[in-house]
């Protein structure tokens, strides 16, 4: 009898975690390809990093707004709701893509690089995810390497390509951008 309840509870579990992706899934827009929703200059000199949200996500409205302010000079943004594409153009570069939101992308002299997530405006304190020393604790309990720069933690490096969302790491990737041509 307890193994029955026992199975029929983790069978809700499982209905429930299937039905949770299929609602994140769908969420997203699916033409056929990224169409860019904002585009700012998108010539051929200009960099271009990609940004993919959902329209019910407080931690993208926070990044679109940050980003929004910038005078940016050779980059452009290019945001989209177009989950499907950016799943398929981030398996192209072998990148497994959890379909976590807001995903901010760009190749840079041929190496993907990705940042995962961004604090929410309720979240952010001075650019960081619940503040500068709660942020270089979660690297560091990730095993991930810390971008430092005059003896100041700026973000994390979680993978080789991957970083954890924060102010300073929009930045660096567009600073990153604005002197090397970034695109997919």
């Amino acid at each position: 009898m307890e193994a029955k309840i026992i199975f029929g509870i983790l069978g809700i579990g499982v209905v429930l975690a299937i039905l949770a992706a299929f609602h994140v899934l769908s969420s997203f827009e699916t033409p056929t390809s990224i169409v860019p929703e904002n585009t700012s200059n998108t010539s051929k000199n200009v960099s271009v990093i990609y940004i993919a949200y959902s329209p019910s996500c407080p931690h993208c409205y926070h990044l679109l707004e940050y980003v929004s302010k910038l005078n940016l000079k050779n980059v452009s943004i290019l945001t989209t709701q177009n989950g499907r594409d950016v799943y398929a153009l981030l398996k192209k570069y072998n990148y497994n893509w959890d379909f976590g939101v807001p995903i901010v992308f760009t190749r840079v002299n041929g190496t993907l690089i990705v940042i995962k997530g961004y604090p929410s405006k309720e979240q952010d304190k001075e650019g960081y995810f619940m503040g500068e020393e709660y942020e270089r604790k979660l690297c560091e309990s990730l095993g991930g390497k810390k971008e430092m720069s005059n003896g100041k933690y700026l973000f994390c490096w979680v993978k080789n390509n991957e970083i954890l969302g924060n102010k300073y790491a929009i930045d660096y990737l567009i600073n990153l951008c604005e002197e090397n041509l970034c695109n997919i």
